[in-house]
């Protein structure tokens, strides 16, 4: 029995199978380095464009610093801050100071004929939390006409005292002002306000 006829192919040195390997390898190298090539060539446009704006957005930073430093004017800053530091005084800051507009209630009232007693109640924080308010209750008692050198009315008298509670030294805002009495006098009176002093954060 005699062998069939060889195929052309296996007569081809094992070298050449080493070389086209090597070539399609080679081949493969060059293609993914050309795709990386284009990939990186089309993204660089959009990087480009980022660093450009954000090369933008610092100048604009840095212009408006330079307008803030030029448009200083010492004077101004230093009238807001004393500005600031009004305001604060007028805050309640110690229990000393609340002490002292109960006796401020008092001596104003002592002079008009009105007998008045005050009561502090519970303080509680503002919306903002930076604030808070204590509620207090002016309680006032006419004293009749002979008991008193004041020959102004009930009325007045009541009127006379509303003016100082609207000009206090300190921030009072009034939030009721009920009068007792009939259509000839008046007998009594309750004024709630509001006390107001910086919240205190532990």
């Amino acid at each position: 029995m005699t062998a069939g006829p060889k195929q052309p192919w296996l007569d081809v040195p094992p070298a050449f199978y080493q070389y086209l390997v090597g070539r399609i390898v080679m081949l493969l190298l060059f293609v993914g380095a050309l795709w990386l090539l284009v990939w990186s060539a089309n993204r660089l446009p959009p990087l480009n464009r980022e660093i450009e704006r954000e090369s933008g957005r610092v100048a604009e930073l840095a212009d408006q610093v330079e307008q803030l430093q030029i448009g200083w004017n010492a004077a101004e800053a230093e009238g807001v801050a004393r500005t600031v530091r009004e305001t604060r005084a007028q805050f309640f800051a110690t229990p000393e100071e609340y002490t002292k507009w109960q006796q401020e209630i008092q001596s104003q009232t002592a002079p008009l004929g009105l007998d008045a007693s005050s009561q502090l109640l519970k303080s509680k924080p503002t919306v903002e939390e930076k604030f808070s308010v204590m509620p207090a209750v002016i309680a006032i008692e006419v004293q009749p006409a002979a008991e008193t050198t004041v020959t102004n009315s009930p009325y007045s008298r009541l009127l006379e005292f509303g003016k100082t509670l609207a000009h206090p030294s300190k921030r009072v805002d009034v939030t009721e002002f009920l009068v007792t009495g009939n259509s000839n006098s008046v007998s009594q009176a309750r004024i709630e306000v509001q006390l107001w002093s910086q919240a205190k954060h532990p």
